[in-house]
């Protein structure tokens, strides 16, 4: 069960980028209680995104922009007193939703990494469907993936699942440190774990200034692990 003060939020947008794409949806489940809202983003959804999410420019013609939306997301998230919010992929959804540089947040992709390095991907269903959590199959398809209260709640059944091995300090703690991959993913040495790359190697990606940071934090740290 989740915990009363932890929400666990997913957003559907225009795009990847929060400077340039905004929120279409948003949606939080908590104990005993779940919230979902349309968002006019005030710009046209394109139909490759439409595609993922099957949200069309039709179904949010008549919904609030979003700074009315997310004052009403946080009124509710107050009164049920929530001080933890939750997401996979937690910066991606901080990003867009902007509701503050205090929130606390949980990042269940980042602790998933930690927890079950071998699982065959990360992704919020494939880890459902690897751990036997959440809705599997969905007969007749009712309650479409990438709708934002489906994915928030099978990210919620990730969380309980996440809550039997660790405390909330610890996923709290794993969120605000990098990314911790099993294995390496591009290069010579693609598919290998940390501990069977060289150190010379290791010790180049920790200097190239364009290396993404959560890379150089699993080789940094596996660096400081030899010595």
């Amino acid at each position: 069960m989740i915990p009363q003060h932890v929400a666990v939020v997913d957003t559907e947008t225009t795009g990847i980028d929060p400077k340039t794409c905004k929120i279409v949806e948003s949606a939080f489940v908590t104990h005993g209680y779940s919230w979902e809202q349309y968002v006019n983003p005030g710009v046209t959804i394109p139909p490759e995104v439409s595609a993922v999410h099957h949200i069309t420019d039709e179904d949010i013609a008549g919904a609030s922009d979003w700074n009315t939306v997310r004052s009403e997301m946080s009124g509710k998230l107050n009164g049920l007193g929530v001080t933890i919010l939750c997401a996979h992929n937690a910066e991606f959804d901080a990003s867009f939703l902007e509701l503050g540089p205090d929130v606390v947040w949980i990042c269940t992709y980042k602790a998933a990494l930690r927890q079950w390095p071998d699982a065959p991907s990360h992704k919020n269903e494939v880890l459902c469907y690897y751990l036997g959590v959440g809705s599997r199959g969905r007969k007749g398809r009712t309650g479409n993936s990438h709708s934002a209260l489906f994915d928030a709640q099978q990210t919620a059944a990730l969380l309980e699942e996440l809550l039997k091995h660790q405390s909330l300090e610890t996923l709290v703690h794993w969120t605000k440190e990098p990314k911790m991959f099993a294995k390496i993913a591009f290069g010579k040495h693609a598919g290998k774990k940390w501990a069977d790359i060289d150190s010379g190697y290791l010790q180049w990606m920790c200097k190239q200034p364009d290396m993404d940071k959560d890379l150089v934090g699993c080789a940094a740290r596996e660096l400081q692990r030899r010595r």
